[in-house]
């Protein structure tokens, strides 16, 4: 019989304890967040659900000492939304230009370990292009040779008509010429080309070593604590229409302003 009266008691203390849980303003936790804007005539005005007027606005949310702990921006327009974007696609390219300058700075201090190692990459690379100039110079003075050939066979032809074999040999020989000559003139460019670029490499070396390597991003000094910004859809919608009151000074402490009945 006792061991029934404690149950007995025991379910009702749970009793009463949900009932004092259920009693409690379920609305607590909204009641926290204050929601704030400037409205058309320069006011500030909260209310515990966004007003109205803050809906095509920019507001805040504060806590219940006053304190803001969100800023939440205007709706932007078609020409907003769009400079914004662009904005963003501007940054996403300057990031990866900066992504591709330290990874080609990471690479320079990986392939060379002074400016000698330069030095000695240039002379090998210069070599080859050397060699290159050299067998297109050759292929050059054996066209010029084929061509003098054609065109004392042309001689004997002075005052006849060319054969037409002989007429398109000549053309062909001109041609080719002309192919060889661009050809050793282009490698002469890339010579010059490659002298340049291993001379901004070792320029770019030089600065790296002097600075102590890749340069990243430098961080603060001191975390800053900051409100979050946003743009997103307007909070929480009032219940019913009214009028919120005028907001309070910035740093005011009350938690939930009083809205007004009138103006």
């Amino acid at each position: 019989m006792k061991k029934q009266t404690n149950s007995l008691l025991g379910v009702g203390l749970s009793a009463l304890t949900l009932s004092a849980t259920l009693m409690m303003p379920a609305t607590a936790s909204a009641q926290s967040i204050v929601y704030c804007c400037t409205d058309a005539q320069s006011r500030k005005v909260c209310g515990d659900f966004l007003p109205k007027e803050c809906t095509k606005r920019a507001y805040e949310e504060r806590d219940e000492k006053g304190f803001v702990i969100k800023k939440v921006e205007a709706p932007l327009t078609a020409e907003q939304q769009a400079r914004r974007e662009a904005e963003l696609v501007k940054k996403a390219e300057l990031a990866q230009l900066q992504l591709e300058e330290r990874r080609r700075s990471q690479a320079l201090l990986s392939t060379y370990a002074s400016e000698a190692d330069i030095d000695k990459a240039r002379d090998r690379a210069l070599a080859d292009v050397d060699k290159s100039i050299s067998q297109s110079e050759k292929a050059l003075a054996d066209a010029t040779k084929r061509q003098a050939v054609l065109e004392k066979e042309k001689d004997f032809y002075a005052g006849k008509p060319l054969p037409a074999q002989l007429k398109q040999q000549l053309a062909d020989a001109e041609k080719d010429i002309k192919g060889k000559t661009d050809a050793v003139a282009n490698r002469n460019k890339d010579k010059e080309r490659i002298a340049a670029e291993f001379e901004n490499e070792k320029a770019r070396f030089r600065e790296l070593t002097s600075s102590g390597g890749v340069v990243g991003v430098k961080a603060d000094d001191k975390p800053k604590r900051e409100v979050i910004i946003e743009t997103t859809q307007p909070g929480r919608a009032a219940p019913s229409p009214g009028t919120p009151s005028v907001a309070p000074a910035d740093n005011a402490a009350t938690a939930k302003p009083v809205v007004a009945n009138g103006k």
